[in-house]
This record gives C-alpha cells, structure tokens and sequence, in this order.
C-alpha cells in the first residue's frame, strides 16, 4: 500500500475543485425568480422583461426588479432586462 502525503491530496483537491468550478461557470444562470413568474403567469416570447412596464430601475444602484415580483412576494431580486417576458407583460414607458 502506498502512502499519501498531505501535500498530494492537498493537490488533488485543488484540481478536482478547479473541474468543479469550470462546470459551474459554464452552466445557464438558476433564475428561481423568473421560473416562478413563468410557472405562475406563462411565457410571453415575443417580449423581454427590459421592454415591460413592470420592470424597473432601482434608484440606489440602477440595477433592474420586476414590480410585480416584488408586489407579490415581497422580496426584492435583481433582474435581467434579456429575460423572456411572462404572461403579465405590459407596455413600457
């Protein structure tokens, strides 16, 4: 049996975390807010939620929240203005 030094498995661990972390940038971003819209009101294709009235920019740092999210769950989340609009979408301003 072979033995293994702290150095080796300190190694192993830093390239298996390495793989790791390449798989996890490579995924799609996990939006639970916007399933949660989709889920609830459908999917409306032909629009963005950049494009809807509900979606607006905070004052403090200018990201995006959807109004209606906000309204609903009484959480505020950032927002991606590219994300595919839902059911409630309404005209911007």
């Amino acid at each position: 049996m072979t033995e293994i030094t702290k150095d080796e498995i300190r190694q192993n661990l830093a390239r298996r975390l390495t793989v790791q972390l390449d798989d996890y940038r490579n995924l799609t971003p996990i939006t639970p807010q916007l399933e949660r819209m989709h889920k609830a009101y459908t999917l409306d294709n032909a629009h963005t939620c950049g494009e809807c009235g509900h979606c607006r920019k905070r004052q403090t740092d200018g990201r995006l929240y959807c109004e209606l999210y906000l309204h609903e769950t009484h959480k505020a989340a950032a927002w991606q203005g590219d994300w595919t609009a839902c059911g409630m979408f309404e005209g911007g301003e």
